[in-house]
């Protein structure tokens, strides 16, 4: 990093590409959101960038996404018979959307 002498010694900022879950932290919702949409068209099945996007969706409080998001990992770990993990995503999505009767059934 270079000094400005010019400008009372301030060091220039680097661009940084920062990871997801720095976008998260620094709380820049709508990159991480771009980001992972993009990973998944890559890789459709990436449970946990699903996840992620589910979280981001939850702060973006865009909560119809963020149910679909988790609903869609809680039934790909059911057929892989992770059935508490899908369990624990439902509850996740029924705090979201207390209303939406077809999530209790899918519990």
């Amino acid at each position: 990093m270079a000094i400005n002498w010019f400008r009372g010694g301030k060091k220039q900022e680097e661009p940084q590409d920062y990871t997801i879950d720095d976008l998260f932290v620094l709380e820049r919702y709508e990159e991480a959101e771009t980001r992972l949409r993009a990973r998944l068209k890559d890789n459709p099945t990436d449970l946990h960038s699903h996840l992620k996007l589910a979280e981001v969706y939850t702060e973006l409080r865009q909560f119809e996404k963020a149910v679909d998001e988790y609903v869609f990992v809680a039934e790909e770990y059911a057929q892989d018979g992770f059935h508490d993990k899908g369990i624990a995503l439902l509850s996740k999505a029924m705090k979201l959307a207390p209303l939406d009767q077809t999530l209790r059934f899918k519990v």
